[in-house]
């Protein structure tokens, strides 16, 4: 990645030698696609950080990155980081963002808070619940597989009780997190097997893993159309819109101004409450 930078610069200043007019212009057309790739860009620099993070964990461990699993569906999901080793194996979702995070274990959207700005996201636990699910049904194995989800070290986690079924943390405690684990929970021989049969997975050629990648593409994209053409309802209490989100007891329609705005309504309520 530096050395394709280093290299652009460098064309930049020979165009610019010969032609300022065209150099401008492919400056121009670069911030351009910058800013509309700019989540992709942020994303490829917080799991690059991980990559290296992982590199120096030993060599107990055994790291793969990039992994796209077929599911029992028969659909693709992709896989940020695995780690196998004798005491487990670490699935990890990387999130690169920053600002106030709110959200609940099982509930279907978080929120990111920066200043007066509020976006929704899906619930990295559910989305790494699948992909653990995924890999237990590649590895055929129901236990010993851990999920972790890795956000950037300059988030504030606003959670109100701790998760069950992940552990949610910034990139800094990662090392941390996963030397935590001492169990040995695999003999040295289940650990070659499955290394084994993550390998078949990852080392696929270049053109069937951009095929897969476009096609894992095209089903997120499919998976969140509903959660935005729900979205049509407005808050009673701040007009913001009303989203529909899982939890304990069921769907139920939030507002996206949560936590500012606690309003919510059943979906087949015509009354409302607050909580």
């Amino acid at each position: 990645m530096l050395w394709m930078l280093l290299a652009y610069i460098a064309v930049l200043l020979l165009l610019a030698s010969l032609h300022i007019s065209l150099a401008l212009w492919l400056i121009f057309i670069s911030f351009i696609l910058v800013i509309r790739n700019k989540r992709k860009i942020k994303g490829y620099i917080g799991e690059q950080r991980v990559h290296r993070i992982l590199q120096k964990l030993g060599k107990e461990y055994k790291v793969f990155h990039d992994v796209y699993v077929r599911k029992k569906d028969g659909k693709m999901t992709q896989l940020d980081h695995v780690v196998v080793s004798k005491y487990g194996i670490f699935v990890l979702e990387t999130k690169n963002y920053k600002g106030w995070i709110f959200g609940e274990e099982e509930e279907r959207d978080w929120t990111q808070v920066i200043y007066k700005n509020r976006q929704s996201f899906y619930n990295p636990i559910l989305q790494n619940r699948a992909h653990v699910r995924s890999l237990q049904h590649v590895l055929h194995m129901e236990s010993g597989i851990y999920s972790i989800i890795i956000f950037s070290d300059v988030v504030t986690f606003k959670f109100n009780e701790p998760f069950a079924t992940a552990q949610v943390i910034q990139t800094a405690q990662l090392t941390k997190t996963i030397s935590h684990y001492k169990t040995v929970v695999f003999s040295d021989e289940q650990v070659k097997v499955m290394m084994t049969e993550i390998s078949k997975i990852s080392n696929v050629n270049k053109m069937k893993k951009l095929k897969t990648k476009r096609e894992h593409r095209a089903q997120f994209k499919q998976f969140q159309q509903p959660q935005r053409k729900v979205a049509t309802k407005r808050c009673p209490q701040c007009g913001q819109q009303l989203m529909l989100k899982s939890g304990k007891y069921g769907e139920f329609y939030g507002c996206a101004g949560y936590p500012t705005c606690c309003y919510t309504k059943k979906c087949n309520e015509k009354t409302a409450s607050s909580r």
